[in-house]
């Protein structure tokens, strides 16, 4: 597999087409390394095992590059509704996770040890490194299994740094339902790990779906469910929040929802409750939610226009929670495109910006240097879309002309690094000025320098969900609010 990886790693495929026709479009450096893609296999990449199972990741992987395709829009990105800053996707040297994807990728240090796990075709793999272009072949681990016979992917972490247990949470799809089709509805469990992650015992589920399954839907693969999803720590480290796509109930909870438990509890089964018209007072199981990011046509198909699996991660550059979304449209899970939105409090989040066109799902960050994970980052991110980069993002707010010339020191929100002790450099100044930053992301040999910031950015402007919590569309125009919380939500 290495040698298949550095042979990969030599690929860049052509970007600023809008539109994903084949294979032929990626056709410069291919010959090169000899690579070759037939034309029946670009086509919607397979999720959550609905395809035969590739013979080895090597396979697994020629079989996603040939038909997973990643190029920016058309023109330049609209920018970021009424934000002090600006963001830009930029063209990277591709990078290949170490192990097959079908889901978020978490990651997290173990003192000086990078640990990322990937999931795939009923199976989690580990890989370990100095750093994430530095990682070691992927090694099995021993999943959790629910006493409901089905599948598990391991989509969240986090690490307890006083007794460095790991707490782990999965997506969870059922396999004994009753509709003849294939269709499952996923629950979202917890697990813990006492060895770094080698062997995951299962503590039981956290978040269901309130409502019964639809056989008869036609979207392929979900007739119901909670699922795809990842966690974080909240504003003062007082909460883990899930943000989880519900696939069932009235079409105002369908999409983007978001559930939280104390730190204290460790979202463990019974702790977790889902927020619904400004509370936190619906149950994990069973309860009701308020989708902060909804879908116009729900997920009964063929044809569904919905916003799922995000991955969220705290932004120390920007002080700003940043989550990035898939967008299906189309028949059966086909993607549109990859979406960005920003918050301060989880709950108010930005019109979603499209920031690139793909049929491939799962988008993820992970930020650079010692402390970057896929919950935390800076000035300069790697994207990850099905566990392939081939950009990175980077932000500046140095272009706002209106930007303080002097800002508070960073607020940190606690135990969101694994290690406790801040970076200390100084700020780039600007994209112009932030070569050393993007060499990092792009140069495995490169300083491990991620554009850490120790000044306050300024605040965002939140975008109030509306009547009676009415969440956002994707592509939806908003009207901007005054900053805060709207009335009714409870200060978080």
């Amino acid at each position: 597999m290495i040698a298949l990886l550095a042979l990969y790693s030599a690929l860049r495929r052509e970007s600023g087409q809008s539109q994903l026709t084949g294979p032929d479009q990626y056709s410069i450096g291919r010959a090169s390394i000899g690579l070759v893609c037939e034309e029946d296999e670009f086509s919607n990449p397979r999720r959550h095992g609905r395809a035969t199972p590739p013979a080895s990741i090597d396979a697994g992987w020629h079989r996603r590059l040939c038909s997973a395709a990643q190029v920016l829009p058309d023109g330049d990105l609209p920018g970021v509704p009424a934000q002090p800053f600006n963001l830009d996707v930029q063209p990277a040297p591709l990078d290949i996770f170490p192990g097959l994807v079908d889901s978020n990728s978490p990651a997290y240090w173990r003192g000086e040890t990078l640990n990322l796990l990937n999931s795939a075709w009923a199976e989690t793999y580990r890989s370990q490194g100095e750093g994430v272009l530095a990682l070691s072949t992927p090694a099995p681990v021993t999943l959790p299994r629910p006493s409901r016979p089905g599948n598990v992917w391991i989509e969240a972490v986090w690490q307890d740094t006083e007794t460095r247990v790991l707490y782990g949470w999965y997506h969870f799809e059922p396999a004994d339902l009753d509709c003849g089709n294939g269709l499952t509805a996923p629950l979202i469990g917890a697990a813990i790990s006492r060895d770094g992650g080698a062997t995951w015992e299962d503590q039981g589920i956290v978040l269901e779906n309130s409502y019964p399954v639809d056989c008869g839907w036609l979207n392929g693969f979900f007739a119901g469910g909670n699922g795809d999803f990842s966690v974080i720590l909240g504003p003062e480290g007082k909460y883990f929040y899930f943000l989880f796509s519900n696939y069932k109930g009235p079409i105002e909870q369908q999409g983007v929802g978001i559930a939280r438990s104390a730190v204290a509890d460790r979202g463990q089964p019974g702790t977790v409750q889902k927020y619904y018209q400004g509370g936190w007072n619906e149950p994990g199981l069973g309860g009701k939610v308020t989708a902060i990011f909804r879908t116009p046509t729900g997920w009964p198909g063929p044809n569904v226009d919905a916003p799922w699996g995000p991955s969220v991660h705290w932004n120390h550059y920007l002080n700003s929670y940043v989550v990035l979304l898939n967008r299906t449209l189309g028949p059966l899970w086909e993607q549109e495109g990859i979406y960005i939105s920003f918050s301060k409090d989880l709950i108010n989040w930005t019109r979603p910006v499209k920031i690139l066109e793909t049929n491939e799902y799962y988008p993820q960050i992970l930020g650079l240097g010692p402390e970057g994970t896929d919950r935390w980052g800076g000035q300069v991110v790697r994207l990850y879309v099905g566990g392939i980069s081939e950009y990175i993002i980077a932000f500046n707010l140095e272009e706002e002309a209106n930007a303080p010339s002097q800002i508070p020191s960073l607020i940190v929100p606690p135990g969101l690094r694994e290690q406790e002790t801040a970076l200390s450099r100084p700020p780039p100044q600007g994209l112009a000025a932030s070569q050393e930053t993007i060499a990092a992301a792009t140069d495995p040999e490169a300083a491990a320098v991620d554009g850490s910031n120790q000044a306050d950015a300024p605040d965002l402007e939140p975008v109030p969900p509306g009547d009676e919590g009415a969440p956002l569309l994707v592509g939806e125009d908003i009207e901007h609010a005054e900053p805060g919380p709207p009335e009714g939500i409870p200060d978080i």
